[in-house]
């Protein structure tokens, strides 16, 4: 597994969308498909412009109707693709909720999202993409180069932003895979 530490916060929610984007496809048949493509969007949107705020994001990972990413995530008997999809999905919008509620500077987060206050649970939730992750997507190579470049332009304790030309860089280094 990567050491996403080696990333800012801003670079650990790119890399980690960019890497849904490259196995969302595998929920195409999901009931919950646009709900995924829905969230990854505003998670996006939170990430490049932080006008969403953490509470709003929420609302996709789980709410009273039912339709949300966690239902869909826990669904049982859904084929194992679509269920590792969905545990991609659920850790890159919990942790971009977790961000967006600390940008926020929030005292009382979701109690779902609370738990990656602490370093062990971020770590697991990290592992638990990693795995479901590596069993959809083969290409190795191109994750490598696209971790190379974020810690070379966005490492830990950076605060630079992610910019339009990086970001272009980025989805030319996933959409050659």
């Amino acid at each position: 597994m990567l050491d996403l530490n080696k990333l800012n916060k801003d670079a650990r929610i790119v890399f980690l969308l960019l890497l849904s984007q490259l196995i969302q496809d595998k929920l195409a048949d999901s009931k919950g498909y646009e709900l995924a493509l829905e969230a990854l969007r505003n998670c996006w949107d939170w990430l490049l412009y932080k006008n969403i705020e953490g509470f709003d994001l929420y609302h996709y990972l789980g709410n009273d109707n039912g339709y949300d990413v966690t239902t869909f995530t826990l669904l049982p008997g859904q084929p194992e693709e679509e269920e590792k999809a969905w545990i991609c999905i659920d850790v890159v919008l919990s942790i971009t909720i977790y961000y967006a509620y600390e940008f926020e500077n929030q005292r009382v987060f979701p109690e779902d999202i609370e738990s990656l206050r602490v370093e062990e649970e971020m770590d697991k939730t990290l592992e638990a993409f990693w795995n479901s992750f590596t069993g959809l997507y083969k290409n190795a190579a191109t994750v490598g180069k696209l971790f190379a470049f974020m810690t070379a332009n966005y490492p830990n304790g950076s605060d630079k932003k992610i910019n339009k030309e990086d970001l272009k860089e980025c989805f030319d280094l996933i959409s050659c895979s």
